[in-house]
């Protein structure tokens, strides 16, 4: 599904990544994984849009879309979540899901007027997918309080749950399980291999190798912005070049 292909992205004298493949075949969940400053966010970042790469193509669904704009990328089938979670403190959860609706009705004066009836079946379909992604991640029962009274592992469950309203493809996690406790940590994990089931896709970035074995098929080694080892998670834990780079000679 996705492709990349000898991506390199530096900032002054310093290469953020640098010639850098892997690819996500037909596995269900593929992890990135690597010490910090390796490159992992700066990577998801060139994915996504955000930056644009020195050199290499990111081909996803076989289009090349490293020329793209972020809005056009997500439309293309890619969502993601953000190693610090964002989220509309001020809003309830269930707006804090409905505003990532794409193609609204409503959205245009004229269909308030000759089509309202299309624009209030479009509103309850969306409000009702919106409480069963609230519920699947034991959040149903806070949909109408603002955002900003949740706990930290309860903001990624909630901007998880806004990813899946854009209905991607593909989403990408950046470190779900960071600085949560084992509780919603387990709770992520849940959610995220019943979304498997479902077929969704996902490419993860983590430093928790229970949460890559328990959740991935395949993982990618970064460091200093390169692939150094890709394998099962099971085997790359023990790869002497990953133990080297986490944890030096």
């Amino acid at each position: 599904m996705l492709r990349v292909e000898n991506l390199s992205k530096r900032f002054g004298g310093v290469w953020a990544v640098r010639d850098c493949s892997l690819q996500t075949k037909d596995w269900h969940a593929v992890g990135v994984i690597g010490p910090n400053g390796s490159g992992k966010t700066t990577l998801f970042h060139l994915i996504t849009g955000f930056y644009t790469p020195d050199s290499g193509k990111i081909f996803f669904k076989g289009e090349e879309i490293q020329a793209l704009p972020t809005h056009q990328i997500v439309r293309a089938g890619i969502g993601r979540t953000f190693q610090l979670s964002r989220v509309f403190e001020s809003l309830s959860l269930l707006d804090n899901l409905l505003i990532a609706r794409r193609d609204i009705p409503g959205e245009k004066v004229i269909a308030l007027f000759t089509r309202w009836g299309k624009v209030r079946e479009s509103e309850e379909v969306a409000t009702s997918r919106a409480f069963a992604y609230l519920n699947l991640m034991g959040l149903g029962e806070k949909a109408k309080e603002p955002a900003g009274n949740l706990s930290y592992g309860q903001r990624k469950l909630l901007e998880l749950a806004r990813t899946l309203m854009l209905d991607p493809s593909l989403i990408l996690l950046d470190e779900p399980a960071a600085g949560i406790n084992p509780t919603l940590t387990r709770k992520i994990i849940s959610v995220i291999q019943s979304l498997k089931k479902e077929g969704k896709r996902f490419l993860i970035i983590e430093h928790n190798m229970d949460v890559i074995i328990s959740l991935c098929d395949w993982v990618y080694v970064l460091d200093a912005g390169a692939v150094i080892a890709s394998g099962p998670p099971g085997i790359i834990r023990s790869d002497p070049a990953v133990l080297e780079a986490y944890f030096g000679k």
